[in-house]
């Protein structure tokens, strides 16, 4: 390889301190495959000392899929003249190439990108690196940074590119609703959104993804509240998925989301929404819908219990297992209520909760309250630790005390309009 040995390369980077993952080597495939025993054990070796490995010029060649398969390819180059044609076959096998990459790990880059048409598209795909003078010419080196300035494009550190490499990971070719959200511990920002996203804010009557930042990111927005809590407690764990739902004009949302990455404080998640239906008939998911939808932001756990059958229906958990819509009916009331406060209440607190679950006595004491419901404060196992929480029990009108609602509080409730609408209802 003359002068650009493996030794050479090595020496000349490390002389210079550069690290070496940020040196890509590009080679052709008929370079590769014209002296492939001698230039494929080079490369594993550069790539095995942390230099990435290109395929450019992807497709033009006639053994493009062969030389992928038998060589570990970090990154291919797609030039856009592979795909001169803007018709739907030229898109649809652009599609192709960028979901076979993201199976087999590897990243894409188009390169030759003119115009604002090529660069949605290849957005939309999920493609993960442009180039080409749609962003702008090439120029000389000592003119770069003050053009980056200029132009106001951010210069990744290290451990920023690695973050954002990770985006990579996320197949953007999907019939489902897809969006990217990038959190920062205050706020949440939508760095990408498919169409079918973007149709289901329009179903709920939020027009554009601007004025769904601006809802979810007001502090004094329930929906906000209850999003920081779902994303700080149970999201930043990196690869975890977890689910949450909440009310919207006339349905149910499920939001699932995973966290692709975290750098710092920042977070990335993968978020999916769909409808979700309450289970039962008609008339029982009227019942449940007017119970979640007064009390959904107040509480963390909602529970309907039914005295005759001796059951208990979860309607919302903080347990991420159990969202809205995917209601549990488990039997043996008092026998739960038992497991609950064996494993769940603080051990100074139980002789008092003993007496607050005694189900045998909860009819006559809820009879007995002016109030209409009974409630008391225990400390309670959330997260590994123990809190003050709520906890009370709120017949359901109209029932005689047979069916009650069980929760448990995230708020103060008495000075609560919403609280009282429930109780008068």
């Amino acid at each position: 390889m003359g002068p650009f040995s493996e030794d050479n390369i090595i020496e000349t980077v490390d002389r210079y301190s550069i690290p070496h993952s940020l040196i890509n080597i590009e080679i052709t495939e008929s370079a590769f495959i014209e002296d492939i025993s001698r230039i494929d054990p080079v490369m594993k070796s550069l790539q095995k000392n942390g230099f990435k490995i290109l395929m450019d010029d992807f497709g033009t060649g006639y053994s493009s899929l062969g030389v992928l398969n038998n060589f570990p390819f970090d990154k291919i180059k797609i030039d856009m003249s592979f795909i001169s044609k803007d018709d739907k076959k030229s898109r649809s096998i652009m599609e192709s190439v960028v979901r076979m990459s993201k199976a087999i790990g590897m990243q894409t880059i188009a390169e030759g990108v003119e115009t604002e048409k090529q660069f949605r598209f290849l957005r939309s795909i999920g493609c993960e690196k442009l180039q080409g003078f749609y962003f702008g010419k090439a120029i000389n080196p000592d003119k770069l940074i003050e053009y980056c300035e200029d132009s106001g494009i951010a210069i990744e550190d290290l451990e920023a590119s690695k973050y954002y490499d990770s985006l990579g990971k996320i197949d953007c070719i999907t019939d489902t609703s897809l969006a990217v959200v990038e959190d920062d511990g205050k706020f949440f920002k939508t760095i990408y959104h498919n169409k079918k996203y973007e149709e289901a804010l329009v179903h709920d009557g939020i027009p554009s993804i601007a004025s769904l930042e601006k809802a979810i990111n007001n502090y004094t927005s329930p929906l906000s509240h209850m999003l920081r809590v779902f994303a700080d407690r149970q999201l930043r764990e990196e690869g975890e998925t977890r689910s949450v739902s909440f009310p919207s004009e006339d349905h149910y949302i499920e939001l699932t989301a995973t966290t692709i990455a975290r750098h710092h404080n920042n977070y990335i998640y993968r978020v999916n929404l769909k409808y979700v239906t309450l289970c039962g008939d008609g008339k029982n998911a009227n019942r449940y819908d007017s119970l979640i939808r007064n009390l959904y932001y107040l509480c963390s756990d909602i529970a309907l219990v039914d005295m005759d059958s001796d059951c208990m229906e979860s309607i919302k958990s903080s347990l991420p297992d159990q969202p809205t819509g995917k209601t549990k009916l488990i039997y043996g009331l008092q026998a739960v209520m038992n497991e609950f406060r064996d494993h769940f209440i603080h051990p100074d607190d139980l002789e008092r909760y003993n007496s607050f679950s005694d189900l045998s006595t909860l009819v006559q004491r809820l009879d007995n309250d002016k109030s209409g419901y009974i409630s008391d404060y225990f400390r309670s196992k959330r997260e590994g630790c123990y809190k003050w929480l709520r906890h009370f029990f709120l017949p359901v009108p109209g029932t005689a005390c047979k069916q009650i609602l069980i929760a448990t509080a995230l708020e103060e409730f008495d000075s609560n309009p919403v609280f009282h609408q429930c109780k008068l209802q």
